[in-house]
């Protein structure tokens, strides 16, 4: 006998036994409940993978990742929140869409950096002294336990628990990072040069007026300058470029996933597209998702599984359902935090948990 089985789940599984249409149903329950309830119903699974559901519901993620990973990962996971009182101290986020790097870049002092690690109930800790080297910037690498840090003397490291390597020294400032699936980020310095790192070599590109970058495809660095223009330079040769489209305004800020790319350009216009291969120049080709005018630019985009979070012009955090976006359950959704605290910002989103910055200060991660 199930116990403590939910009544809609119960009603799903007597329609598929009688052969009773139940899309309709379907449609209106939350994407990480219905995988939920797949993984711990046979009868479930059975008629979602008759109807092919997830490939016709969500074609852009069922393109990009398995719902078998999908389905592990949130099965593991165990709901609760992790609060900490942080103060004056700055943080690194940047992590892969399943939740499976379990690690928080922290700067507790102007020039001491944590990495916080937890795995199921433990917790370790360590920590690197930069001395009298203030840390202006930093970006956490995700599947690596590795943190990108720019020092007041103008060196860039690479942090490994509790080794730094010098990547390169300049004398003009950083505006941003951008990592792709951890082997391979770009550094853009004062919107001049990108640095390509990966595996193997790295990589200089002259590029002006840059105001924005992201990977996609997880070959293609896309660089927008302040004209609206997009280009995009092989990973293997980034001295390549090609155009890809004009936005014909201000590009603030772009982030992705393999696939899918979140813009916010023209002060408050975001959109969500779909990225796919094409074999003609420019190799890429962009397809709207989702566009809505009242986004923040000051706050990137978030983007995991077949979501996208922002922050609109009322000060609200949204998260909205781009993927399949017909379905009448896919409007913005408030993020809203227990207790009234006001949310300053999300620095990172995926499967597992939402790392959420509090107006007091707090960092909360919610598993």
């Amino acid at each position: 006998m199930r116990e403590s089985v939910p009544v809609s789940l119960l009603v799903l599984e007597s329609c598929i036994v009688d052969n009773i249409d139940f899309s309709d149903i379907l449609v209106n329950i939350p994407v990480d409940t219905l995988v939920k309830w797949e993984s711990n119903s046979p009868i479930l699974k059975e008629g979602l993978t008759k109807m092919n559901w997830w490939k016709q519901s969500y074609p852009t993620c069922f393109e990009r990742l398995s719902f078998g990973n999908w389905r592990e990962m949130l099965c593991k996971s165990d709901h609760r929140v992790w609060k900490e009182t942080l103060g004056s101290v700055r943080y690194a986020f940047r992590y892969d869409e399943l939740g499976s790097d379990e690690k928080i870049h922290q700067l507790v002092s102007s020039h001491v950096l944590r990495t916080f690690v937890w795995r199921n109930d433990s917790e370790t800790q360590c920590y690197v002294d930069f001395q009298s080297n203030r840390v202006l910037q930093m970006w956490s690498i995700p599947f690596q336990d590795s943190c990108l840090v720019w020092l007041e003397n103008q060196d860039v490291l690479l942090v490994c628990g509790k080794k730094s390597k010098l990547l390169y020294r300049t004398e003009k400032s950083i505006k941003f990072a951008t990592v792709s699936n951890g082997t391979c980020f770009s550094v853009m310095i004062e919107g001049e040069v990108v640095l390509l790192f990966d595996e193997k070599k790295n990589h200089m590109i002259e590029s002006s007026n840059v105001t924005a970058s992201c990977f996609v495809l997880d070959s293609l660095l896309l660089l927008a300058s302040n004209d609206g223009v997009i280009r995009a330079h092989p990973k293997n040769n980034p001295k390549s470029a090609y155009f890809v489209e004009d936005l014909e305004s201000f590009i603030f800020q772009m982030t992705s996933l393999s696939n899918v790319v979140a813009i916010i350009h023209s002060y408050c216009i975001l959109e969500v597209r779909h990225v796919c291969k094409i074999e003609e120049d420019p190799f890429i080709r962009f397809n709207v998702l989702y566009r809505y005018k009242g986004a923040d630019c000051d706050h990137p985009p978030l983007l995991y599984g077949p979501y996208v979070i922002f922050a609109g012009l009322d000060g609200i955090w949204y998260r909205v359902l781009y993927d399949g976006f017909t379905n009448p359950s896919q409007s913005r959704e408030e993020l809203k935090m227990p207790h009234g605290w006001k949310i300053v910002s999300v620095k990172n989103a995926n499967w597992k948990y939402l790392t959420i910055v509090t107006k007091t200060e707090e960092v909360l991660l919610f598993f």
